[in-house]
């Protein structure tokens, strides 16, 4: 894929911040010993997209998610079988939630995280499609988390800007935009301005970070398309982009 030749040199992107949240260790540690005991698990969380259970303890789920707490009720036939079954989800996104509740984090299949892949999943869509899955199933903390995580990798430096190769060796290296991030982040800006309502303030907070170089950097057409298609994205856009003079 062709990149953006214009820029010398990489502006610097303010990374967002975030609060720390922190877990005590020997409790993170007894948690996550506590997922390798199925024995003692009590209920079952089936994913029909690959048939793959996972054996979770209800206690620990109810910590996170108000969705299972209310299935684990015996008035549900859930409740009664003790197991669930979860229909067309991202099977990569229960696994993540599943791993979630016993670890408080998470991370990327390593085949997603990066800007393209054989699958046409990119690193950003995919955290914007762990946050679909924290919210379809009330998750409000991986929902956050989620959302830190689409934010840090959208304004990382390293992931904006991609190194030139240069005929004669010097001292001061160059770089461009990287044209497969930008398009990972315009589709993923298309799914959550599509589905992820909440989730549409971390695209805002994006675009306010990202340099003026950037933003010239993103294919016209392109952006004029999702704003065509979501008129709401242009409101925001322009919204914020009043305070820098650079729209799109």
């Amino acid at each position: 894929m062709a990149y953006n030749q214009n820029t010398a040199r990489p502006t610097p992107v303010t990374r967002v911040a975030h609060p720390s949240n922190l877990v005590p260790e020997d409790f993170a540690n007894n948690l996550r010993e506590l997922a390798k005991d199925e024995a003692s698990s009590d209920f079952t969380i089936v994913c029909k997209s690959n048939g793959r259970e996972y054996k979770v303890h209800k206690t620990v789920v109810n910590l996170s998610s108000s969705y299972f707490k209310a299935v684990f009720n015996e008035h549900f036939q859930e409740g009664k079988t003790g197991r669930i079954d979860l229909i067309d989800d991202w099977e990569e996104g229960i696994e993540i939630m599943v791993h979630y509740f016993y670890n408080l984090h998470y991370k990327l299949p390593d085949w997603a995280d990066t800007a393209e892949n054989d699958r046409g999943l990119g690193r950003l869509k995919a955290h914007a499609f762990v946050w679909a899955t924290a919210d379809k199933y009330q998750v409000p903390s991986l929902k956050l988390r989620a959302a830190e995580s689409f934010e840090d990798v959208a304004t990382s430096a390293r992931n904006v800007y991609v190194p030139i190769q240069r005929e004669r060796a010097t001292t001061q290296p160059a770089y461009v935009v990287s044209q497969p991030h930008l398009a990972d982040l315009l589709h993923a800006i298309d799914f959550i301005y599509q589905y992820g309502h909440d989730l549409r303030r971390s695209v805002v907070k994006v675009w306010d970070f990202l340099g003026p170089d950037v933003k010239q950097a993103v294919a016209r057409e392109s952006m004029l398309g999702l704003i065509r298609k979501y008129p709401e994205l242009g409101v925001d856009l322009a919204l914020i982009s009043t305070r820098h003079g650079v729209m799109f």
